[in-house]
C-alpha cells in the first residue's frame, strides 16, 4: 500500500470518527432541549469543553500508551510493559475524581445541595465510598443520614488506622522474634497498658 493510500485510509477513518461523534452531539441535543429546553441547553455547552478535556486526555493516555507499547513490543523491549502499567495508574487517578460525581448524579437536587452543606459544615471532601453509600439511599436522603455517612467513614478509617513503631533490635530479639505479629501488637498493647497504670 503507498504512502498515499495509507494517509487517506487514516485521515477518512478519523474524518468520520469525528462526524459520528457530531451527530450524536446532535441528536443528544435534540433531546435534551425536548427534556429541559434552554435551561438544558445552556447548561449542555457550558459542559461540552469539560467533556472534550476529558476526551483528550483519555484519548492521550490510551492512543499513545497503546502505540509505545505496541511499537517496543514488536522491537522485544522490556519497557513496553510499563508504558501499559503507567497508562492503567494513570487512567485510574485521573478516573477517581468522577467516581464520586457518577453516584451523586442519581440524586435529585434537593438532596445533591444538602450533602454539599454538610459536606462543607463538616469541611470534608465527597469520596467515591461515601457517594456510593448516599445513592444507595436515594429518595431517603436527610441532614441526619448525610451526617451519619461523613462521620461514620471517617471512624472506619480512623478504626483501620495503624501506626508504626521502631523497636530496638537487642529488644526484639530478646522477647519478640519468636512472637507472631498478631501476638506482638497484643503484648505491645498490655505493656502499655500497665506502664500507663491502666487496667488490663
Amino acid at each position: 500500500m503507498t504512502q498515499t493510500k495509507t494517509y487517506t485510509k487514516y485521515v477518512s477513518q478519523n474524518i468520520l470518527g469525528q462526524l459520528g461523534v457530531s451527530c450524536y452531539i446532535l441528536a443528544d441535543t435534540f433531546f435534551i432541549s425536548q427534556a429541559a429546553g434552554a435551561d438544558g441547553i445552556t447548561v449542555l455547552n457550558l459542559c461540552l469543553p469539560l467533556y472534550s478535556l476529558i476526551f483528550a486526555v483519555g484519548s492521550m493516555l490510551g492512543l499513545g500508551s497503546a502505540t509505545r507499547f505496541a511499537i517496543l513490543r514488536s522491537q522485544g523491549d522490556g519497557r513496553a510493559h510499563r508504558y501499559f502499567f503507567n497508562a492503567l495508574v494513570w487512567a485510574v487517578l485521573l478516573g477517581l475524581p468522577f467516581m464520586a460525581a457518577v453516584h451523586l448524579s442519581y440524586l435529585n437536587e434537593e438532596e445533591q445541595n444538602l450533602i454539599c452543606q454538610v459536606a462543607e459544615q463538616e469541611g470534608k471532601k465527597i469520596r467515591p465510598k461515601q457517594a456510593e453509600q448516599l445513592r444507595k439511599q436515594t429518595g431517603k436522603i436527610d441532614q441526619e443520614t448525610a451526617e451519619t455517612v461523613f462521620r461514620c467513614y471517617e471512624k472506619s478509617r480512623a478504626e483501620k488506622k495503624t501506626v508504626k513503631i521502631w523497636i530496638d533490635a537487642e529488644v526484639y530479639n530478646a522477647y519478640l522474634s519468636d512472637v507472631g505479629e498478631a501476638d506482638v501488637s497484643e503484648i505491645m498493647e498490655k505493656a502499655l497498658k500497665m506502664y500507663f497504670g491502666k487496667a488490663v
